[in-house]
């Protein structure tokens, strides 16, 4: 038998040993990101070429017309030079890429108002369609599976869109503790309620087999029928698709004089540039699905460099670095990288400085997706999940000098709670990892990490609270990353997610 041979068979292993009594298994995550990681972002052919006005004039208005004025497939390209935007640009059409020339494009912000450079995509809901709903039966679902069974599969054909939708009741509240949530010094707690945990994943069915119907992505929470009720239907969300930011630096005005002492890093007491009157947030993504970032910078941002919202799927955000954020150090603030709504995205290969929370998660965020090869440097706070059950992400080889953290945030906020569900950290490093399990419904995993092993941080309430799943702590294991063996597990049996 020859090396390789045993590396995937052990790899195989360590992966299955990870399966739990209930069926839970390890999902695939390498479903994730533009056109499920099937096809390679393109490369579209320049339409419209524009020059940064000689005269430090305001562009808004030109790079909209632009943008307004395209049709088909192409891409608009900004030469090398520095665009003024006082407002905020939308990128709003398919098979639209702006494009710049490296850093040396510059989209500045000015002005004293708090707001996006860019929006990208619609902003509209989801809808789903009662007519065309049916139960889940059995019991319960494990993790990992890539089908459900249902009461009614003649409602459904191949290629349909639809939502797994699960409504939580005052039992799963009760069994994860989280009607219990400690009262804070401020006494802003709010304990959770049922009503507001309706967690909906998207997905495409690929095939149909008597009550069976297979999906193009796996269940990442398990379903369990005695924690709420469990329907599938038809959805639609109106997005645009296949359009892309590439090669482009976002920067913004702002006040170098504004300064205040740190009071929540290591370098407590520190004085740090703090002005909040400039733009924020370089790019935030509604409703696209099959779109990509790459290449791009941010500079100087109060929240971050892509901020991918409610209605966005199928993203791919590479190579892409935020600097110097601009902002007090507190909440609601420097989030370089944060999904909040938003599923089946990836994260490759970015880099951020000076941040709170650098890959983070909202509330209800639902998997899977992936943060790959991600590094945060002079980290304020810590990495990880950040509030309110945030399910079946993958951190793959994601480094941090600060923490690395999925854990219940107890009364955090005003009731942070469990902040994820189903976390996978695959081969990260960081000062301290805190690897906690809810009391039921989901387990977190760290497999191959390094840094101090920690029961807790930040609350002193949190630190009995069910551990997660360690494998090979203080050791790296092979294979160095799980979405790479499995894309590359996936591609040698020739699967492909949507034909």
């Amino acid at each position: 038998m020859n090396i390789m041979m045993m590396l995937l068979q052990s790899a195989a292993a360590l992966i299955m040993s990870l399966n739990q009594p209930n069926g839970d298994v390890v999902p695939d995550f390498s479903r994730v990101g533009y056109q499920w990681g099937d096809k390679e972002i393109p490369n579209y052919k320049v339409k419209t070429v524009l020059e940064a006005p000689s005269d430090g004039a305001d562009a808004t208005a030109m790079i909209q017309a632009a943008i307004d004025a395209h049709e088909g497939e192409g891409a608009i390209l900004l030469k090398k030079g520095r665009y003024n935007v006082s407002g905020t640009i939308y990128l709003n059409k398919s098979g639209l890429v702006l494009r710049g020339e490296g850093n040396e494009t510059v989209i500045y912000g000015t002005g004293k108002e708090q707001r996006t450079l860019l929006e990208f995509g619609l902003k509209n809901k989801r809808v789903i369609d009662y007519k065309h709903r049916t139960r889940v039966t059995g019991d319960y679902t494990p993790v990992g599976q890539m089908y459900v069974t249902v009461a009614k599969p003649a409602l459904f054909k191949k290629g349909d869109r639809v939502a797994i939708s699960y409504f939580m009741n005052d039992q799963w509240i009760h069994d994860i503790k989280m009607d219990q949530i400690p009262m804070s010094e401020s006494g802003n707690t709010v304990q959770w309620q049922a009503k507001d945990f309706r967690f909906h994943w998207e997905r495409i069915i690929t095939d149909i087999e008597g009550n069976k119907i297979y999906l193009d992505n796996p269940i990442v929470m398990g379903l369990d029928r005695k924690y709420g009720d469990i329907y599938f239907a038809v959805c639609s969300w109106e997005r645009i698709s296949e359009s892309g930011v590439e090669n482009i630096m976002f920067d913004t005005e702002y006040d170098p004089s504004v300064v205040t002492p740190r009071t929540a890093s290591h370098r407590r007491g520190e004085l740090h540039q703090s002005d909040e009157a400039h733009a924020w947030t370089a790019i935030k993504a509604f409703s696209i699905e099959h779109c990509w970032i790459r290449n791009v910078s941010s500079k100087h941002m109060g929240f971050g460099l892509a901020h991918l919202t409610g209605g966005t799927k199928n993203v791919t955000v590479e190579n892409c670095h935020c600097y110097e954020p601009i902002s007090i150090i507190r909440g609601n603030r420097r989030y370089a990288f944060h999904m909040a709504g938003s599923q089946l995205c990836l994260f490759r290969d970015c880099t951020c400085e000076y941040d709170r929370h650098g890959f983070a998660t909202g509330a209800r965020t639902n998997g899977p997706s992936v943060f790959l090869n991600c590094t945060l440097t002079n980290a304020e706070q810590e990495v990880g999940p950040h509030l309110k059950w945030a399910n079946g992400v993958l951190y793959d080889n994601l480094v941090t000098d600060g923490h690395l953290a999925v854990q219940d945030g107890t009364n955090g906020g005003n009731g942070h709670g469990w902040r994820g569900a189903n976390f996978y950290l695959w081969n990260c490093e960081a000062k301290g990892i805190v690897c906690q399990s809810p009391w039921v419904s989901a387990k977190s995993y760290a497999i191959g990490c390094v840094g101090e092993q920690m029961l807790g941080m930040d609350y002193k309430e949190n630190l009995d609270r069910p551990q997660g799943v360690w494998i090979s702590a203080g050791k790296h294991v092979k294979p160095k990353s799980l979405y790479e063996y499995q894309l590359a597990e996936r591609k040698k049996k020739k699967i492909r997610v949507a034909e």
